[in-house]
């Protein structure tokens, strides 16, 4: 494997594009996730699993609909932020509540939308490759 020395012209560059793009990427793929999962598809496109019968009424007696797309208040999708780490982002959710919501819909339901779906990494490699060319 060839490593790289750090004054390496290329190095710098590619350590440059990923700190000057990392907060731009990290919000392109909330986007997405948030678009995703409101249009009630999990990561792989497919459609959610249907909610339970009891929820089912009551989202549709509240809201006049009981599409699966993971939105009652939308303060679950909202509280998904990203951080910095060494080796690129860490996504999760801002507040415990939604954590627990996430988690209850993500794992225990398996309606799995809080993943990277292949159409997002190639936005996201369409995304690198445009600004190494400037």
């Amino acid at each position: 494997m060839l490593k790289r020395k750090g004054n390496d012209p290329l190095t710098k560059l590619q350590q440059k594009i990923a700190i000057k793009n990392l907060p731009l990427i990290g919000n392109e793929l909330i986007v997405s996730i948030i678009n995703r999962t409101q249009s009630g598809k999990d990561y792989n496109n497919q459609q959610f699993k249907p909610y339970t019968k009891q929820y089912t009424k009551a989202k549709q007696k509240e809201f006049g609909t009981s599409f699966v797309n993971l939105t009652r208040t939308q303060q679950m999708l909202n509280a998904i932020t990203f951080k910095s780490i060494p080796d690129g982002l860490r996504f999760y959710f801002n507040a415990n509540e939604q954590n627990n919501k996430a988690y209850y819909n993500q794992v225990k339901n398996k309606r799995e939308f809080f993943m990277i779906s292949a159409k997002d990494k190639e936005i996201i490699k369409a995304f690198i490759a445009k600004n190494i060319k400037s």
